[in-house]
């Protein structure tokens, strides 16, 4: 009886694990939504070629419309898509502490999770896509060259502009 329980406490504990991961990933991509995705809070700082990044790029008053207007466009799906995930997140915290588990359900919030974040993912890198190719070559190339900065850790948004070679 005492292996029983020993494999069930384990067994418990792997899944809180799992399920604080899979929230966790749910969490920060719904906050994705509200502050990076546009429309939410802090989209005027954190929208992508906003801000600083479009002073960075040296984009166009035209091309600053039109990419307020691809972000204006999917920002209500965006929105829906957190709101929705938000509530799987809260599904899944109630399976964690329920007194009764049924891994099937689970599963079935789970897999709407995973569902969401994909739909979420898939529109950011569209919007971005569309965005992007309204650069000129000289934009793409500032663009690629803050990127390679930014990842070889010379730069970051807060200093990207005094980083070497600027």
């Amino acid at each position: 009886m005492r292996k029983i329980n020993a494999v069930h406490v384990a067994i418990a504990g792997l899944l809180a694990f799992s399920l604080f991961g899979a929230t966790m990933i749910g969490t920060a991509h719904a906050r994705m939504g509200d502050g990076c995705d546009y429309g939410g809070k802090g989209a005027e700082h954190h929208g992508m070629f906003s801000g600083r990044m479009a002073k960075r790029l040296g984009l166009s008053d035209a091309q600053r419309e039109q990419i307020d207007a691809i972000m204006r466009a999917r920002a209500d799906g965006v929105r829906a898509k957190v709101k929705e995930l938000r509530t799987v997140r809260e599904e899944l915290h109630g399976y964690a502490t329920s007194t009764t588990f049924d891994p099937a359900k689970v599963k079935a919030a789970a897999d709407r999770q995973a569902a969401l974040m994909s739909d979420l993912t898939v529109s950011r890198v569209t919007a971005f896509n569309q965005a992007y190719k309204l650069l000129t070559d000289e934009q793409k190339h500032k663009l690629a060259d803050w990127k390679d900065r930014h990842e070889a850790g010379h730069g970051d948004d807060h200093d990207a502009d005094a980083a070497p070679g600027k």
